[in-house]
């Protein structure tokens, strides 16, 4: 009924998907053993950050064969002196 790829492909999803629960459960067993609790929210969320750092990464990427000489800068403080100087 289902070819051995498919077999293969269901099986790497399943443990893909189990590995990522065990991962966040071991940063939330981290913080609830150093007493960190305010930290609990952070450590559930953390797939949703993997997720952000892999579409920076696939942007990155990509910009080095659409525009491979421009600079994205990131503007840092609330100042709009030091706002004027990043530019």
């Amino acid at each position: 009924f289902w070819s051995v790829s498919s077999q293969i492909f269901c099986a790497g999803s399943v443990f893909l998907f189990l590995s990522n629960f065990l991962l966040v459960g071991v940063h939330v067993a981290a913080v609830v053993k150093r007493g960190f609790f305010h930290l609990i929210p952070h450590a559930l969320l953390m797939p949703f950050y993997w997720v952000l750092i892999s579409l920076g990464a696939w942007k990155g990427f990509l910009q080095i064969f659409t525009k491979p000489f421009y600079w994205e800068k990131t503007l840092h403080g609330l100042d709009a002196a030091f706002q004027k100087e990043a530019e």
